[in-house]
């Protein structure tokens, strides 16, 4: 279950940190659209819904591992499960449109 506990907590990373990748180098230029240009923007854009899907999709087995985990009584899953909840929220906020 450690390893199982490992694992939840590298793929939970890898969403948090493509999340907060994300979220410093694209989304503050999704405000700025006339100083861009259209093509630009556009590929801004396609580039913020990758890395919020990346985010997205890698918090939601980081989470599930991480709970089935830390049920199993091995606490690096509790941490999985936080930084999978991060990355679920960093996803959500970027590759979708709940929160716009």
């Amino acid at each position: 279950m450690k390893i199982l506990g490992l694992f939840a907590v590298v793929i939970s990373l890898v969403g948090a940190a493509a999340g907060l990748y994300c979220q410093i180098e694209y989304v503050p230029k999704m405000d700025n659209r006339e100083l861009y240009g259209p093509v630009l923007y556009i590929a801004y854009e396609d580039a913020k819904f990758f890395w919020g899907s990346v985010a997205l999709f890698a918090g939601i087995p980081g989470f599930l591992l991480g709970l089935i985990a830390g049920i199993k009584k091995v606490k690096i899953g509790w941490i999985a499960v936080l930084l999978g909840i991060v990355s679920i929220i960093f996803g959500l906020l970027q590759s979708t449109h709940m929160f716009s």
